[in-house]
């Protein structure tokens, strides 16, 4: 499936009578979420210098993460013939 894209509706919203009120909402849209994002880095950052933290290299939400990647090695290396 290949995805297309219309350039008629690009044209369309830079055509648009409140293009302005747009640009103001999406950068406070950004803003905030910018915002929100640098208190979370912020705290995640200060629960590291505790010293009720456990090291590793991932949590255990980020736990889905370690077993996508560990199925891709093994994909992978089923791709490959052994020399």
């Amino acid at each position: 499936m290949q995805a297309s894209y219309d350039h008629t509706h690009r044209t369309k919203n830079l055509d648009a009578s409140d293009l302005s009120e747009k640009i103001v909402s999406e950068t406070k849209l950004m803003r905030d979420f910018h915002l929100e994002d640098m208190m979370v880095n912020t705290a995640v950052q200060r629960g590291l210098h505790s010293s009720k933290v456990v090291r590793g290299r991932l949590s255990h939400l980020e736990e889905p993460v370690w077993l996508i990647q560990r199925y891709l090695l093994r994909a992978r290396k089923a791709a490959i013939p052994a020399p």
